[in-house]
């Protein structure tokens, strides 16, 4: 067999020596390593600051379980390690180099028990928009050594229950990350099964579940996507929700769900409310729906070459068209009804 020989050459990832000093004084696990530096290698190995990374790409390259996974992101995130917010095609995950604002861990280690049983930028308004001067000042990515990322060993580190500790949060008032469940895998299903809004096939379920076999932080995540899956609109309607067995067998709870809007579809809505609120109605933007929050993307992306046209657009609106009747923010932000807004169909007569 023929030796490795790393050659930089064919490509190295640049990291800052303080940052990896903070890292191996972070106390990560050790799947917490393997997801980092894969996130790092994704990001930093092609000169990104972050990138849109499935959980599957990670759990390729990582060789760990999707589940666990989705279980270490999560970990890294709430440790303000990484960053992560929503992306194209899943989530945006990048790394935060402020290292001074990660979160303590304080760990102690509990032995494992066992369980029983375009293109519409040519429709840019004829007539200008109010300018808007923006500046914007891109980051440089950190210089540093080559590294690699450490071995990993799994499934013989026993399970560590964590604990954040803060500045504002001192060590003795902490509260344990994890939740703890009952030992009975039993019991640990029926808590599964009473949260499940579909109850059918449970034997079926019951099966898969103790094969699973989750530990505090696998249920806890299973609870947590639950939860997530009841406020989509797809749970609404019964026969969209799986049966539990189909729900289990497809790990599902590692699916990337978005129930709520993202910082900038929410900035969307507050332009439009501040300039046409109280003339056409607010909207709010806590009531969630897939349809308006696929048209805002659609909307952001119709001037390519002018990304923040939306900023002048709405008070543009407010100050010189006459909305025809029934009209409102779906219809402002839609191909037909931004073209011929924009396009001054309805533009107010001047006195």
């Amino acid at each position: 067999m023929q030796e490795a020989s790393p050659q930089l050459e064919n490509g190295y990832t640049r990291l800052a020596n303080e940052l990896l000093d903070a890292l191996i004084n972070a106390g990560l696990t050790s799947r917490q390593w393997a997801v980092f530096m894969a996130i790092v290698r994704k990001t930093y190995g092609f000169n990104k600051k972050a990138d849109d990374i499935g959980l599957s790409q990670l759990a390729n390259m990582t060789g760990i379980a999707k589940a666990h996974v989705s279980v270490a992101v999560r970990e890294l995130e709430s440790r303000r390690i990484i960053t992560r917010e929503a992306g194209h095609f899943g989530h945006r995950l990048g790394i935060n180099k402020n290292h001074r604002a990660w979160k303590e861990v304080t760990k102690s280690v509990t032995p494992k028990q066992d369980v029983v049983g375009d293109s519409t930028d040519g429709a840019a308004p004829s007539h200008q928009l109010p300018g808007v001067t923006e500046s914007v000042t891109p980051e440089t990515l950190d210089e540093g050594s080559q590294i690699s990322n450490p071995p990993v060993t799994e499934e013989v580190t026993p399970p560590v229950t964590e604990s954040v500790t803060t500045k504002d949060n001192p060590s003795k008032d902490n509260q344990q990350k994890t939740e703890t469940f009952p030992r009975s895998l039993r019991e640990r299903f029926d808590i599964f099964w009473k949260a499940y809004p579909r109850k059918e096939e449970k034997k079926e379920a019951r099966a898969l579940f103790e094969k699973l076999n989750p530990d505090d932080d696998l249920l806890a995540q299973i609870l947590r996507a639950v939860e997530t899956a009841k406020r989509s609109q797809q749970w609404k309607v019964r026969r969209f929700i799986k049966q539990p067995p189909v729900w289990l067998r497809g790990e599902c709870w590692t699916d990337e769900l978005t129930v709520e809007f993202t910082p900038a579809q929410i900035a969307v809505i507050d332009a439009y409310n501040a300039a046409l609120g109280e003339m056409l109605g607010e909207i709010d933007a806590s009531v969630f729906t897939e349809d308006r929050a696929g048209a805002i993307d659609d909307f952001l992306g119709f001037r390519p070459k002018d990304p923040t046209f939306w900023q002048r657009y709405f008070p543009w609106v407010a100050k010189d068209v006459d909305m025809p009747p029934r009209s409102g923010f779906d219809y402002l932000i839609s191909r037909d009804g931004y073209s011929k807004v924009s396009g001054g169909q309805f533009m107010k007569e001047k006195q």
